[in-house]
């Protein structure tokens, strides 16, 4: 790594430290300390924006901007990134935010995101930004309010979603099984981050995008995709490609079997939520190559998402007895049924039903 390369990073790393001191201000050091040590930070990354996002999480739990706002005046977390400034909470911003409301608003941020994380070439970003410009009157959100619409309708209560759910069901089963074989085998510890990341990927994937999902026929894809996950705040950001060269590769091979996937005709396996929304992405003009980004970017939101807060929220739970306590209670009650040799069944269908807490776990994979 070359010198100037090393020194950039020790600055960066120089500046989230700074932040978290100036965050430190504002709450107790034992109150920081537990969270950092609970969250596992370093399971994640310590990317810039990743820190922030849970920084955030952290202020919004432990803080309160009023009574500690004279403390840091300048809100109650901000770092500075090479030349730009990440602020958590500032009073003083909601102006200058709603001022600027074109480059705030949830279309533009959307479509901006999606198209430097997928590495959309620069013709393909303007189609995706046509309609989400407020400068083109009456065009409203362009693609990314159809794309909201058609997410409310896949998603409600019904067939499509059902069909989705059972398809998810159907390939976590063999990871759940083999977790189930790992611990009476007497392995002491279980990697759950490691277990989480492969059975979400698997799972999810199978669920919205069918059979033929390239994550749940090439196991190597997995890789590929968490070596790009680990870069794409470097990616999302258009920071120069020697901080992501790895990232940027792996990202270009998962492109790839996006491409061959629709080829196939994987989407003619899908489920509606995958087949509207090729739909709506077709409408904007995006060629073949161009589509498969976009499903990049989606894999982000449907895996990393969906694995960081089902790992967080299982690590609270493992932790603490009394929820784990009340969510196995619940199932032995209501869902688990033992046959005359002393067999258990778990009918997952009735968690909806009977058990509140087990919902919300069962929910996360689609959060």
């Amino acid at each position: 790594m070359s010198t100037s390369i090393y020194n950039g990073l020790s600055q960066l790393n120089t500046s989230i430290h700074n932040g978290l001191s100036q965050l430190n201000t504002s709450v107790s050091n034992g109150q920081l300390q537990k969270f950092l040590r609970t969250s596992n930070l370093e399971k994640f990354g310590s990317s810039p924006a990743k820190m922030a996002t849970y920084l955030l999480i952290f202020a919004v739990a432990v803080a309160s901007p009023a009574e500690n706002m004279h403390k840091v005046p300048h809100g109650i977390f901000t770092v500075a990134v090479l030349d730009w400034h990440i602020v958590v909470n500032s009073p003083e911003m909601t102006q200058v935010i709603q001022s600027r409301s074109k480059y705030m608003g949830l279309g533009w941020i959307a479509v901006l995101v999606m198209a430097n994380m997928g590495g959309q070439p620069k013709k393909a970003t303007e189609l995706l930004f046509k309609g989400v410009d407020h400068a083109d009157v009456g065009n409203g959100l362009g693609f990314v309010h159809d794309y909201h619409k058609i997410e409310l309708r896949a998603m409600s209560l019904g067939t499509s979603l059902d069909a989705m759910q059972e398809d998810f069901v159907a390939a976590s089963d063999p990871f759940i099984e083999s977790l189930m074989a790992s611990v009476k085998s007497g392995h002491g510890k279980v990697d759950l981050w490691e277990w989480l990341r492969m059975s979400i990927t698997d799972s999810v994937s199978r669920g919205a995008r069918g059979p033929k999902s390239p994550y749940c026929n090439n196991p190597i894809l997995w890789e590929q995709f968490w070596t790009f996950n680990r870069s794409y705040n470097f990616l999302k950001y258009n920071f120069p490609r020697i901080f992501a060269r790895r990232g940027a590769e792996a990202r270009e091979k998962v492109v790839d079997a996006f491409v061959e996937y629709d080829e196939n005709g994987g989407f003619e396996t899908a489920s509606r939520l995958a087949r509207d929304r090729a739909k709506v992405f077709e409408k904007t003009g995006l060629d073949r190559r161009e589509l498969a980004r976009m499903a990049v970017s989606q894999s982000v939101g449907q895996f990393d998402n969906s694995a960081t807060v089902t790992f967080a929220v299982l690590s609270f739970i493992l932790h603490d007895p009394e929820p784990l306590a009340r969510i196995r209670s619940e199932l032995d009650e209501h869902i688990t049924k033992h046959d005359d040799q002393g067999r258990r069944s778990v009918d997952t269908l009735r968690i909806g039903k009977d058990c509140h807490p087990s919902k919300y776990c069962d929910g996360l994979p689609w959060a």
